[in-house]
């Protein structure tokens, strides 16, 4: 069935200036339409919780006119809310209001003026009318925007602890948020962080079913849909985004995270993971409608190349889209406002050929790949005993670090732990999982670095990769050893400058060296890179300066034998461009992306798909899908790519 890729405007100016309106609505649709939908915002007033209802109704009165006229031009129509509970001084600009309700508490005591605490009755009363208020503006859909959460909120640290708060976590056990806190910072108190954890998302569930009950009151066919973030972000509220979309009965989910200007357009990659993540946990009934929030913050349109945010839908599909909300339009002013977006809604209409093919091949496959392990209680499963616990800024948990070089290089990476046929497991992420779950990782191949060996030897677990930690030491080079994955290469080395290699000590004579470190001063060499079964320990700079043929090679023989599904090999083995892989499939078809994420042109290369495929075609940017004739070598099928323009996509398709 043929799917169309859906193209939303969240927000577009001052839409009650009919003239400026008019003429984004005429923009959008003459010579072929862009856009399906619109999602008016409803600032109330910018970062307030509280506005009175009359004012709100007379905001709701704006909506209804614009919303009428976009809907003679085809458009569904909707109201974006924000804020949900605020936003601390640090945003908010003082217009003299006192909120009416229970503020947040901060984990050390501070008081957020203009930031509700959702358990507030009175909150949640005043949000029970709002939500009515808005159903009888008669919206298709009303969203709930991120700021949904627990984090981020202004100045105020991981609220909150309001007396309510405190006085609803585990039966009123605690007597005060003093001795809340300080058993939350106790480090052998992981299960009482994890049902704080839960707690913060039940109580953001309620805040959600609340609105979701109110506007059932009026007409239960208007959609109440959450837009999520991601798990760098915060893991503080656990699984809220299970929860609350549960609570709300969303039928669309927007997943978001900060991508809002291009100087550094490989940082497209962690958005589109974390994207990827949100996707994982949403519910089916969310799924027919996800749209990527593409937001230039803060709606500065110059910012971003139009092409960059094409870029960024095409690898939108492959996380799990089938949609984009765009943000980035200006306010009304000037005799021609919206000349200026011409360009970019041409290159819409040309490209949505290709998203609409991409997203109809794809759709419901599976993404393949090698899982980044994340955990969406990462928070709940931290290490406290140097910091405490209120603080995620912690890179040894980061799980964006293999961003940086791997799928650039070709590897191709995941979020879907189920379907991958590897695990990554970086810095001390395995502090966050359960013995049996770090059972069952080791089911599959596992690929680690020298601090997740650390980790995993302090946990017990360090015997499943067949070495032991035997020593960090800086300033030292890593030189290819004399393995089959190697190929020609032994003897070459890498410089890792300011990583430590951790050096490795082999715990039976199945461990295979991969690569040694010299100790300067003397004649012995260190393993640094080995491999047991179909474990690897990668202990040397393992996602950063790997740009080297021989280190490209060897990862590239090691994922070959790990099962990876699809390899990229270029023609000339000296001759590596940045083209990054972005896999979905299952037994009958296949589909890859193919992003090139550097500044120079892609040199012919093969896309290796493993097994027998005797249908292949390219799809062109254009739109126009090519076929070509694939050659099988008895383990994979190859199709040829004779290069690929800079920052420029196409996609592979196998199969039916």
């Amino acid at each position: 069935m043929d799917k169309a890729y859906k193209i939303v405007w969240r927000g577009c100016g001052d839409y009650t200036d009919r003239a400026y309106f008019e003429s984004f609505l005429q923009s959008v649709t003459q010579g072929g339409r862009v856009l399906e939908e619109l999602n008016l915002p409803i600032c109330e007033p910018a970062t307030h919780p509280y506005f009175p209802l009359d004012a709100l109704r007379s905001a709701c009165g704006g909506f209804q006119e614009a919303a009428a006229l976009a809907r003679r031009y085809g458009m569904r129509v909707g109201i974006n809310q924000w804020p949900a509970f605020g936003a601390e001084e640090v945003y908010a600009a003082d217009d003299g209001h006192e909120m009416p309700f229970g503020p947040m508490v901060g984990y050390d005591g501070r008081i957020a003026r203009r930031l509700a605490c959702p358990t507030s009755p009175e909150f949640l009363a005043y949000t029970r009318e709002k939500f009515k208020i808005y159903a009888g503006a008669g919206p298709d859909f009303i969203w709930i925007d991120d700021d949904c959460r627990f984090t981020h909120l202004g100045t105020v640290q991981y609220p909150c602890f309001c007396p309510r708060c405190v006085a609803g976590f585990e039966g009123g056990r605690f007597a005060s948020r003093e001795a809340l806190v300080d058993a939350l910072n106790q480090p052998e108190n992981s299960a009482l962080r994890r049902k704080w954890s839960e707690y913060g998302a039940q109580r953001l569930a309620e805040y959600c079913k609340t609105a979701r009950e109110a506007v059932e009151e009026i007409n239960p066919a208007i959609d109440v849909n959450l837009m999520t973030v991601g798990y760098s972000h915060t893991t503080f509220s656990g699984d809220y985004i299970e929860k609350c979309m549960a609570a709300a009965k969303s039928r669309a989910g927007r997943p978001g995270h900060g991508f809002y200007w291009d100087e550094e357009p490989r940082k497209m990659i962690d958005k589109i993971m974390e994207v990827a993540r949100q996707v994982q946990r949403y519910p089916a009934q969310v799924l027919p409608d996800v749209q990527l929030e593409e937001d230039s913050c803060p709606r500065t349109p110059l910012n971003m190349a139009a092409n960059i945010r094409v870029v960024l839908a095409a690898l939108s599909i492959w996380a799990g889209c089938n949609g984009i909300a765009m943000n980035h339009l200006p306010g009304a002013g000037g005799s021609r406002p919206l000349a200026y977006s011409r360009y970019e809604f041409d290159l819409w209409r040309h490209r949505r050929a290709f998203m609409d093919q991409y997203l109809s091949f794809s759709e419901g496959l599976p993404a393949l790949g090698i899982w980044v392990a994340d955990n969406e209680f990462m928070a709940a499963g931290m290490d406290t005993k140097e910091k405490g616990w209120f603080h995620e800024d912690d890179p040894d948990y980061s799980v964006e670090k293999v961003n940086k070089e791997w799928p650039c290089f070709g590897s191709a990476i995941s979020a879907d732990p189920a379907h991958a046929y590897a695990t990554l497991l970086q810095g001390k992420v395995v502090d966050t999982y359960s013995d049996e779950q770090i059972d069952e990782i080791f089911q599959k191949p596992v690929l680690l670095d020298g601090m997740a060996l650390e980790a995993l030897e302090k946990r017990g677990f360090g015997g499943r990769t067949g070495v032991r930690l035997a020593g960090r030491r800086l300033g030292l080079v890593e030189k290819m050893a004399n393995a089959a994955v190697n190929e020609d290469f032994s003897g070459v080395t890498r410089t890792g400058i300011f990583h430590p290699t951790y050096l490795l000590e082999p715990l039976n004579s199945r461990v295979e060296i991969l690569c040694t470190s010299p100790i300067p001063g003397a004649a012995e060499e260190r393993p640094c890179v080995t491999r047991y079964g179909h474990v690897t320990v990668l202990g040397y700079s393992p996602y950063q300066f790997t740009g080297t043929v021989a280190k490209q090679t060897q990862l590239r023989n090691l994922l070959r034998a790990d099962g990876a599904p699809v390899l990229l090999e270029p023609v000339d083995p000296y001759e590596i461009s940045r083209v990054s892989p972005w896999v979905r499939g299952n037994g009958n078809r296949v589909s890859v992306l193919l992003v090139n994420t550097g500044f120079d042109p892609a040199l012919p290369f093969e896309v290796c798909i493993r097994g027998s495929w005797t249908q292949a075609s390219l799809l062109l940017p254009t739109g126009e899908r090519r076929p070509v004739a694939p050659v099988y070598d008895g383990s994979f099928t190859r199709v040829r790519v004779e290069g690929l323009a800079p920052w420029d996509f196409l996609a592979v398709l196998a199969g039916e």
